[in-house]
């Protein structure tokens, strides 16, 4: 897929939204501007659609593995919510 390279005035907001909105913690209102704006720019919709079969693409490759408890617990004492 080749990314269609005209981009408007728009496309530099709504592609730092795109990884907030993929990830699923855009605000109603980055979601609403970023729907809006995808109908409308092609670049930032392929770009989207790039994101999601990556995601996708990794998603269903990626063997899921637990943690140690011991990796669990030292990162927790560094972000400072438990004690070593």
């Amino acid at each position: 897929m080749q990314l269609d390279k005209k981009i408007c005035g728009d496309c530099s907001h709504c592609l730092e939204i795109l990884q907030i909105v993929a990830d699923g913690e855009a605000s109603p209102q980055e979601i609403q501007f970023f729907e809006e704006h995808i109908c409308e720019c092609s670049h930032c919709k392929e770009c989207f659609e790039v994101e999601q079969n990556l995601r996708i693409c990794l998603q269903q490759r990626l063997e899921k593995r637990l943690v140690p408890q011991e990796i669990v617990h030292f990162v927790q004492c560094i972000c400072g919510t438990t004690k070593l």
